[in-house]
């Protein structure tokens, strides 16, 4: 598991670094175009997104603890639409309806979520594909955000082989959509299945775990220590985010410089292609007034 590169004494501190934070900043990124960072949360219902959002919600304003996100009191799905949550005026968070089988189209509704080609709205995880696809909504309006893909799951729940590989196939699409592994909170960390399932994960290769007891209604006294839970996750959102709009920024160079050579290749053709046809031209001008020439 990734070791946190910050140190948490001063929860103060970070907070307001967090307040203070815009996409790019920790990389002194500058010119990239995007102007929100959106954590998208991703998993198996009832493991805890809505928690996860009350439990940054209160941490990140520092008050008390509130069900904001209407997280359900037992291990069913409770969340039934994708609702954004302001943390900060540039870092955003989004609860999902949970994905219950892992299909393709459940996979499919899941990467147009991560190019952010979904409303904020109710979510049918059992369309069709045909339907799921003529029901793409294109997003102009949203186009500057960047979307970190947060995994979360639960320790009271056995990762076995079958979902460890339907699992794989999320990472990857989510990887090759956002450029960025999905970071992975860890909930529950009293579930009997923790040793197995950390061991699955990195099996896996999960580059960045959190583990992290929510604060819920039945045990909503802030600590420290989970505080800094949520303050070392969220921290390590924004260093994927700012990796990943470094990925994109370099990437967006070479397509530039790469479109920038083939306009000036297509110009020369073009050029060229003039010049044969002006040769062309002249050469049959030429040949008509031999022709006429031999004709006197």
């Amino acid at each position: 598991m990734e070791t946190p590169v910050v140190e948490f004494e001063d929860i103060d501190g970070l907070r307001q670094t967090l307040s203070s934070y815009k996409p790019g900043s920790t990389r002194n990124l500058v010119g990239h175009g995007f102007s929100r960072v959106c954590l998208q949360l991703f998993g198996l219902g009832g493991d805890g997104k809505s928690s996860l959002i009350n439990s940054c919600l209160c941490v990140v304003h520092n008050l008390p603890f509130s069900n904001e996100a209407g997280a359900g009191t037992s291990s069913d799905s409770f969340t039934t639409a994708r609702n954004e949550y302001k943390l900060t005026d540039t870092v955003y968070i989004t609860d999902n309806r949970g994905l219950n089988r892992q299909t393709k189209d459940e996979r499919l509704e899941l990467s147009a979520q991560l190019r952010n080609l979904r409303s904020p709205s109710n979510v049918d995880w059992n369309f069709e594909l045909e339907r799921t696809v003529n029901q793409l909504e294109e997003r102009y309006n949203y186009s500057t955000d960047f979307i970190v893909p947060v995994w979360v799951y639960s320790f009271e729940r056995p990762l076995s082989k079958d979902a460890a590989n339907e699992f794989s196939l999320l990472l990857r699409d989510a990887f090759e959509i956002t450029g960025i592994f999905p970071v992975v909170v860890l909930t529950k960390s009293k579930g009997k299945y923790t040793a197995g399932v950390l061991k699955e994960m990195e099996n896996l290769g999960c580059q960045h775990m959190q583990v992290l007891n929510n604060y819920t209604t039945a045990n909503s006294a802030r600590s420290l220590e989970t505080d800094s839970e949520v303050l070392r996750f969220l921290h390590m959102c924004l260093q994927e985010a700012d990796r990943g709009i470094q990925k994109k920024k370099n990437l967006t160079t070479q397509w530039e410089f790469l479109k920038k050579a083939a306009d000036q290749i297509k110009a020369e053709m073009k050029r060229q292609k003039e010049l044969q046809r002006e040769e062309l031209q002249a050469a049959i001008k030429q040949k008509e007034l031999s022709r006429l020439m031999l004709k006197k």
